[in-house]
C-alpha cells in the first residue's frame, strides 16, 4: 500500500528531464493511498534543475464515485508537465498558480461513439532546451489528417 515513484533521469548537454510514471494501480487503491499520504516522489537533489514530466493512466474525472480518480489538485508542485493517458477527450490545461501544464492527448483514433471524439485527433511535438540555467520548452500541436472520419449527430425516433 506504499508507492515509491523514482524518476528516469535524462541529460543531453545542459538539458535535464526527469520522468515520473507508473502502472496503472485500480482508482479506489490509488486514492487511498493519495488520502493517507502513502505516494512518494523520489527526486534528485537537485530537482529544480530539471524538466520534470508525468506520466499517468488513470481517470482523470469521477466516474461512478467522488473517489474514482486522480484529480490536477493531487499533482506534486514540482511538476512541469503532465502527459495524461486513459481518457479519449483531448484537452490541454494550464493551471493558473502553478507551473503545470496538462497536456491529455487523447486517442489518435476515434475509440467510443461520445460526443468528446468527434474533435479533430492530434499529436504532440514537445522541444525542451536549457539556456541560462531556466529549461525552455515549446509543445506543439500537430493535427492528423489521416485519422479516421467520425461524424457524431443525436436525433428522436417519435413513435406513430
Amino acid at each position: 500500500n506504499r508507492l515509491n515513484v523514482y524518476p528516469v533521469l535524462l541529460q543531453k548537454g545542459k538539458t535535464k528531464i526527469a520522468i515520473y510514471g507508473w502502472g496503472w494501480i485500480t482508482d479506489l487503491r490509488f486514492r487511498s493511498m493519495i488520502n493517507l499520504g502513502t505516494i512518494n516522489f523520489e527526486v534528485p537533489e537537485d530537482v529544480d534543475d530539471y524538466f520534470n514530466i508525468l506520466v499517468v493512466h488513470q481517470n482523470r474525472v469521477p466516474r461512478s464515485s467522488k473517489t474514482d480518480f486522480f484529480a490536477h489538485t493531487d499533482i506534486p508542485e514540482f511538476i512541469d508537465y503532465v502527459l495524461w493517458g486513459h481518457e479519449h477527450d483531448q484537452k490541454y490545461d494550464w493551471y493558473p498558480g502553478t507551473r503545470m501544464l496538462i497536456d491529455q492527448p487523447g486517442a489518435t483514433v476515434v475509440t467510443s461513439l461520445t460526443n468528446g471524439e468527434i474533435n479533430q485527433r492530434r499529436i504532440g511535438m514537445f522541444t525542451i532546451r536549457r539556456r541560462k540555467n531556466k529549461c525552455y520548452w515549446r509543445h506543439d500541436k500537430i493535427p492528423l489528417d489521416t485519422s479516421r472520419i467520425f461524424i457524431f449527430r443525436d436525433f428522436v425516433i417519435v413513435r406513430a
